[in-house]
């Protein structure tokens, strides 16, 4: 059995026990996503194990509530002999870990009461010995990998279907925290030769000094604002825990009268290092904003301490995940929307089937306005982007497209590929043969928008947005163009459209596209107004191709699909332009079942606090649209279950597809764009990664430090992994992207 397979089994088996399975990088500890505490408790849909990657761990968050308490873990990490002697270890749920050497236990166990998250001795006052995992942790649960044995996660006792309950009592008996004597106060001093980062060492002194020079009154606050910020360098692994907290008790010790007082602060010190955690900061990253307040004296100081040097800071890049993967099956719909994109792929030199289905979607979406609807009214009007590099094949769908309109006789529908104005868009609309339905077929979509979003643009290219933008949302009503001085005709300054059909079929490139928006794009709707399809970065291997001879059963299909009424009341087929009622397609039980589980999904991204919460704002009306489109050219009476299920596998891959790019490509500054421009060109090379002076040469256009930095910045974020590799001639460092790792 292969481990998705495996894993997969496992994380419904979770779900189904009441538990929380999150999803871990792929044989590592660390959460995937910055708001993965705040994830709420789901069924064990495919929906929520399609999350998981391939290779991904699987954690489970703790101090999730269940029937009978909260989940709870023990994580012990050495003295097992001893906490064996004193339980019945058969009772718990016990996981070992994949460590060669000094293998791990977690003692999974339900918790009457929730505690918080501790360490725990073998006796009170003894040696620590584990920790106990509460709210905002997780434990990392079979089948996982371990990062560094590769070994996997392993169940030894129990099962989590049936978890002990304990009490308040029986945690503090099995699991004692260590209690402070009313005449000990207890701390690790500051050791130079202990710590031996420079860095390191100069933040603990300058912590230590801050503490140690403050005044009665002020004393708590300070503390308090001291170690919250030791606790952000805790959170991003640049400092141990452990030495923050014993060097703050010490100087603690110091500056109180009494040990009592000194005592009360303690508990300052680890609420300010546990609130810091959550907020990591970088020692390489400082800013003064990061830090307690200090003169302009006191800054230049510290910075000259660290060897903080004036150049940029280089952005943090938010891991990325490998792109998702396209499955084959969603490629060849069934039905002409199938046969179009089989002949579009045959008859190109490089084949982009991923593309070919958004062009066709989008074809036979136009010639179905006015003549189909959703019971919600939802029509048939998508805006598809093709996104692929430059001479990699994403032309040929456009070329096919308009042939094939030409000869089925719908050529009037599509005008030239290009407009100019708000105007323009209208005229081909408004034109009597159009129906008000049209299609535009675009090239360099990306330098198209970057006039249309651009604030600075001439007023009739930020009309041309306005116009596409009103003409998607009058799909079902009446689209009232825009006045012209000009125009008279029969005394009307205005055009006005009925229930206008008009979708848009564009091709870009990632650089072009991408390389224009800013985050508010991301936020402001702008983005998920268009369905994108992004094919994978390597270009297609390049064919033969094929004679453009369409075949005469696809000719025949869009006349057909032309053909239909518009107006469907009583069966009369009457084509009254005033007269407009498309017929109704209706979801079929399991269909409707298929669509709501959709919608829960997209409003829990959108109730979320993902960051791309906005780009799934459209996708549940995407799936209704998509649904309509492949069932009505299949001239079914409903909308089909499989239909249905397809839509929605179309229309998720587009939108993850898209999350994955907008974290690749998007950028609000320069500096960050160079980043990420750097970072994927070390991604591109995929798992055998690139070695130092191919990466230089491919950067030619940075200095050295700059290079430098951005390379520190991506292993810092986690980005990146940097290996010693041996070649012909030296050592040298090779880049390999962490999501290829």
């Amino acid at each position: 059995m292969t481990y998705k397979g495996e894993r997969d089994e496992y994380i419904r088996h979770y779900f189904n026990c009441g538990l929380h399975p999150i999803p871990l990088w792929p044989r590592s500890k660390r959460p995937k996503g910055p708001q993965w505490q705040k994830q709420d408790l789901a069924d064990s849909s495919d929906w929520q194990v399609a999350k998981f990657g391939d290779a991904d761990n699987v954690g489970l968050l703790c101090g999730t509530p269940v029937d009978d308490g909260f989940i709870v873990c023990a994580d012990l990490d050495s003295g097992r002999d001893d906490f064996e002697k004193r339980v019945q270890v058969e009772d718990f749920c016990v996981v070992k870990s994949g460590r060669e050497s000094a293998e791990g236990r977690h003692y999974w166990f339900v918790a009457e009461n929730l505690p918080k998250s501790r360490a725990f001795h073998l006796n009170h006052g003894g040696p620590r010995v584990g920790e106990l995992q509460s709210t905002g942790r997780q434990c990392v649960a079979p089948p996982s990998i371990h990062e560094k044995s590769g070994k996997q996660y392993e169940l030894i006792h129990g099962d989590f279907d049936d978890l002990p309950i304990l009490s308040d009592e029986e945690i503090e008996r099995l699991f004692p925290s260590k209690a402070v004597e009313q005449n000990e106060v207890t701390y690790k001093p500051l050791d130079e030769g202990e710590i031996k980062d420079r860095a390191v060492r100069n933040i603990i002194a300058f912590a230590r000094e801050r503490v140690s020079s403050a005044i009665p009154g002020e004393r708590h606050n300070l503390i308090n604002r001291v170690a919250y910020w030791l606790g952000g360098f805790v959170g991003s692994g640049d400092l141990e825990e452990e030495v923050a907290r014993s060097n703050l008790r010490d100087c603690t010790g110091l500056i109180f009268d009494n040990q009592e007082e000194a005592r009360a602060e303690f508990k300052t010190i680890d609420d300010g290092i546990r609130s810091g955690i959550k907020r990591p900061l970088h020692l390489s990253r400082i800013e003064r904003a990061d830090l307690p307040e200090m003169s302009d004296e006191e800054w230049f100081k510290f910075k000259k301490r660290l060897g903080l040097t004036s150049k940029p800071e280089p952005q943090v890049v938010e891991k990325v995940d490998t792109i998702p993967p396209i499955p084959n099956h969603i490629l060849y719909p069934p039905g002409p929307i199938g046969d179009l994109c089989k002949f579009i792929n045959e008859t190109s030199i490089r084949p982009q089937p991923y593309l070919s289905l958004g062009a066709s979607l989008a074809f036979f979406g136009m010639l179905l306005g006015k003549r189909v609807r959703s019971p919600q009214d939802t029509r048939t009007n998508v805006y598809c982007v093709g996104v692929a590099g430059t001479a990699s094949g994403k032309e040929h769908a456009r070329k096919v497209l308009r042939l094939l309109a030409e000869e089925a006789e719908v050529g009037h529908h599509i005008p030239g590929e290009d407009f100019t104005s708000a105007s323009a868009i209208e005229r081909v609309v408004g034109k009597p043969e159009n129906e008000s339905n049209a299609m535009f077929l675009l090239d360099e979509w990306g330098d198209i928008m970057s006039g249309l979003i651009n604030s600075n643009a001439p007023t009739f290219k930020q009309g041309i947005q306005r116009t596409l933008m009103k003409l998607y949302s009058a799909a079902d009503g009446v689209y009232a163009g825009q006045e012209y001085a000009e125009q008279r005709v029969n005394d009307q300054r205005q055009q006005t459209f009925k229930q206008p059909c008009v979708t848009i079929y564009a091709t870009t490139t990632p650089e072009s596209y991408f390389g224009v928006m800013k985050s508010m794009h991301v936020v402001n709707g702008f983005l998920n107004r268009y369905l994108h399809f992004i094919a994978d970065p390597q270009r297609p291997e390049e064919l033969e191709g094929g004679i453009l001879k369409i075949p005469r059963s696809l000719k025949d299909e869009v006349r057909r699909i032309k053909a239909l009424p518009i107006n469907q009341i009583a069966g009369t087929g009457s084509h009254n332009p005033d007269l407009i009622e498309p017929q109704i397609l209706k979801y079929s039980d399991k269909a409707s079942l298929i669509r709501q589980e959709f919608r829960d999904l997209c409003d829990q991204k959108i109730d979320g606090d993902d960051q791309f919460k906005d780009l799934w704002g459209r996708s549940s009306q995407f799936v209704v649209q998509v649904a309509l489109i492949l069932s009505a050219t299949q001239n079914k009476s409903e909308i089909e279950y499989e239909d249905m299920l397809l839509a929605v596998e179309i229309v998720e891959l587009c939108i993850k597809r898209t999350i994955h790019s907008v974290k690749l490509q998007l950028a609000d500054n320069e500096q960050e764009h160079i980043t990420k421009k750097v970072y994927r060109t070390i991604e591109d090379a995929g798992r055998k990664g690139m070695l130092k002076s191919t990466l230089c040469k491919k950067t030619y256009y940075l200095k050295a430090y700059e290079r430098k930095d951005i390379i520190q910045t991506l292993e810092d974020s986690g980005q990146i992994l940097i290996e010693e590799v041996k070649t012909s001639k030296k050592i040298s460092l090779r880049y390999v992207a962490s999501a290829h790792a």
